[in-house]
């Protein structure tokens, strides 16, 4: 198909492209010697080589861990370590930083191989991210093939996602957020663009970007959704924000959904769409086949209103974490 998959800073990947890169990739992974759930290391800046290697990775029966190049050099050597990682996939600019740590595959090398079909089943890990490391050291969560079509088909059917729609990847490479950012949208066969890093603290340049290039749903963090509002924008039809409490709600020609999940739940956990402004914004109702209880220190249910720890079960939930 030439219609294109992905867009970045005036360069497009075509879904025949996406396709033909990364059975490529996927092939050259089996030279390797990739084993079923062996996890491979995506350590790419901003822009179109993050698609195909992503692919390639899951369509070699591999997993994939996102790397970003913003992340310090000690906790990306942390999470070579930690993951057992024996390949990354990287540019020669950033290749130096991990060099002596693991294999080193460079995108813009990669040799010719041939693809073989590699059947994959539910259970079988997707990709592992890393949490924050504000309780201690950063941990590897593990979710599952299942997990991520929950999500997606989730994503789909409660948001009406079509090949029309033009969507953004706003959310850096190692945060989860990317997860929903990519998946639900090239699924459909919608076109997603990978908002430049000069645009995503600039409220007018971005406002301005998303109608000139007719986006009509995207994800913006919190606080950056709250400043975004305050404009008028013409070409959303929706708004996804997550990653923070939100405090203000403005009301606009498009659908603002508030979203609230943790990573180990496979990005997203519970979805609200906002109607009116309130000192206490809902966080909504869990998606499909999941369930939200508020319990007490012993694990018991709490009556609506009490005070508690929200748990959470069900299809997105992740494997648990490596090691």
């Amino acid at each position: 198909c030439p219609k294109a998959a992905v867009v970045f800073e005036g360069k497009s990947l075509s879904y025949q492209a996406l396709l033909s890169q990364s059975r490529n990739v996927a092939g050259v992974l089996q030279e390797r010697g990739l084993t079923s759930e062996e996890i491979v290391g995506v350590f790419l800046p901003r822009g179109l080589d993050m698609y195909p290697a992503i692919y390639g990775i899951l369509k070699a029966g591999g997993a994939y861990l996102p790397m970003d190049p913003a992340y310090p050099d000690a906790r990306l050597h942390h999470m070579v370590k930690d993951s057992g990682l024996r390949y990354v996939l990287t540019t020669k600019s950033l290749a130096p930083r991990l060099e002596g740590h693991c294999g080193i595959l460079l995108m813009e090398e990669l040799p010719r191989a041939v693809y073989r079909h590699t059947a994959i089943h539910p259970k079988q890990l997707a990709y592992v991210i890393y949490t924050s490391g504000s309780s201690g050291l950063p941990k590897g969560v593990l979710v599952e093939h299942g997990s991520l079509t929950n999500m997606v088909l989730w994503h789909q059917r409660r948001f009406g996602n079509c090949k029309e729609d033009v969507s953004t990847q706003y959310a850096g490479l190692g945060f989860d957020a990317t997860v929903w950012e990519i998946f639900p949208y090239l699924a459909v066969g919608a076109t997603i663009h990978v908002i430049p890093q000069a645009l995503r603290l600039d409220m007018e340049a971005l406002n301005a970007y998303y109608e000139t290039h007719s986006i009509t749903i995207s994800y913006l963090p919190t606080q950056i959704c709250e400043q975004f509002m305050k404009m008028e924008n013409r070409s959303l039809r929706l708004l996804h924000t997550a990653g923070d409490k939100l405090k203000h709600f403005q009301k606009r020609s498009y659908t603002l959904m508030n979203n609230y999940g943790p990573t180990e739940n496979t990005v997203v956990a519970t979805t609200a769409e906002l109607q009116t402004p309130s000192w206490n914004l809902p966080i909504g109702k869990p998606m499909d086949n999941c369930k939200v209880y508020v319990l007490n220190e012993e694990n018991l249910l709490l009556p609506p209103g009490a005070r508690g720890e929200l748990c959470l079960t069900g299809e997105s939930l992740a494997r648990g974490y490596l090691n």
